[in-house]
This record gives C-alpha cells, sequence and structure tokens, in this order.
C-alpha cells in the first residue's frame, strides 16, 4: 500500500520535471507497487538520462542528502542523488550499469523506451513498464521480485 504523502511527492515531482521537460520515469518498488503488485515501497526510485539527472540535481540541490554524481559500489555504478521531500527519500539514477558475471553490463540499456504512462491521483505518471522491470530484476538475479512482476503481467493480460 502506498501512503498520501509518497502519492503527493510523486505529483509534485511529475509537475516540476514535466515543466522542464526533463526525461524520466518511475522504477523500482513504488513502480511496482503503483501497477499493482503487493509490496511495500520505501522510497521512490526515478531513472533518467544525464540531461535530466544534471536538471534534477540543479532543481533540488537545496534538498540533496549528501553529495550527487557518478558512484561505483558494489555491484552498481551509476549517476546518483538522493534526496528528501516530505520525509521521503527520492532516489535518482543516470547511466546505470550492474554487476553480472563479475561484469558491469548496461542491464537499463533502452529504458526510454519502456516507458508508460500510469494515472494516480488523477496525475499522468510516467512509469517503467512491467515488462522492463522484470528484465532488470531478473538480470541482476533478483528472481523473487522477477517471478512476482511475471504473475502479475500475466494477472493483468488475462483479464
Amino acid at each position: 500500500m502506498i501512503d498520501d504523502k509518497k502519492i503527493g511527492v510523486i505529483i509534485l515531482l511529475v509537475k516540476l520535471f514535466n515543466d522542464r521537460n526533463i526525461q524520466w520515469a518511475l522504477t523500482g518498488s513504488m513502480n511496482l507497487a503503483l501497477q499493482g503488485l503487493d509490496v511495500n515501497p520505501l522510497d521512490i526510485d526515478i531513472i533518467t538520462d544525464v540531461i535530466g539527472f544534471n536538471a534534477i540535481v540543479d532543481l533540488m540541490q537545496n534538498n540533496i542528502d549528501g553529495s550527487a554524481g557518478y558512484v561505483k559500489s558494489g555491484r552498481i555504478s551509476s549517476y546518483y542523488a538522493k534526496f528528501c521531500i516530505d520525509d521521503t527519500d527520492v532516489d535518482v539514477f543516470s547511466n546505470i550499469t550492474n554487476m553480472i558475471d563479475g561484469k558491469y553490463l548496461d542491464a537499463h540499456a533502452g529504458w526510454q523506451e519502456y516507458i508508460k504512462y500510469i494515472f494516480a491521483s488523477d496525475c499522468e505518471v510516467p512509469v517503467m513498464s512491467l515488462l522492463f522491470e522484470k528484465k532488470v530484476y531478473g538480470m541482476i538475479g533478483n528472481y523473487v521480485i522477477s517471478s512476482k512482476i511475471d504473475s502479475e503481467i500475466h494477472k493483468q493480460t488475462s483479464l
């Protein structure tokens, strides 16, 4: 279940980012919850391109928690920034590569082609398609979530 505070933050982000023509989409657990999966999102994850990343960092500079820039840690490398709005953490990613079989690979290649739009409180929100999320979760080895996504895809397509 998604609380009203997080929905309010999403609506604010839609307005802020769309006013600046930033190409972006929700990804991760918030995206999955909005599309019907039974997950409990603790934060909001956003994927964007480098131009969008820089625009978001510039826009949110007073809310950035820590540094913003290119990071490489463990199983992921990307441009990364974290900020907080109304007690909700928002993580922004760009140019993501994941450690897969000992190499950093771009599991998110072509993400822009998988953006779809759903409504949350009468607001059109860009989200990554479930097919895209299933592919990424499978590639990074999270088969539990990948299987949940697959079940939701089958449920939605059988309606």
